[in-house]
């Protein structure tokens, strides 16, 4: 997955955070033409060292999954292999579901964070 090559290295995996922020990464891939139903869409959550997390900038913290998931039935499967998670789409329900990091090509999203006098973003051109 290519987000950190993109915008100056501040791109990560789109985080999913609540209901509302699926919501909206859902309409916005909807909305997107290199996306076509059924949407199957890699997001920014993975197992690493036994607890799944969220993707950030590399200098930031890697918050832990919240309270609110998103799972399908039967997921996450217990495997060391499958690593990274991806939303599906199934009929008009799209869901999580884990799946092997490298097996297969997917789309994904990404997502940048702002620049500001907080998080200066060096080299940043737009």
């Amino acid at each position: 997955m290519n987000c950190r090559n993109r915008k100056e290295g501040n791109a990560y995996l789109v985080n999913e955070f609540n209901q509302a922020k699926h919501n909206f990464v859902l309409q916005a891939v909807k909305n997107t033409s290199g996306f076509a139903q059924p949407y199957t869409y890699h997001i920014g959550l993975s197992m690493v060292a036994g607890t799944w997390i969220w993707d950030q900038p590399v200098t930031w913290s890697q918050p832990a999954l919240q309270k609110w998931t998103n799972w399908g039935s039967g997921y996450p499967i217990a495997s060391s292999s499958m690593s990274a998670v991806q939303n599906v789409q199934s009929g008009y329900q799209t869901y999580w579901q884990n799946t092997g990091l490298y097996t297969g090509g997917s789309k994904y999203v990404c997502e940048t964070y702002t620049c500001d006098t907080d998080k200066y973003c060096v080299g940043a051109s737009d």
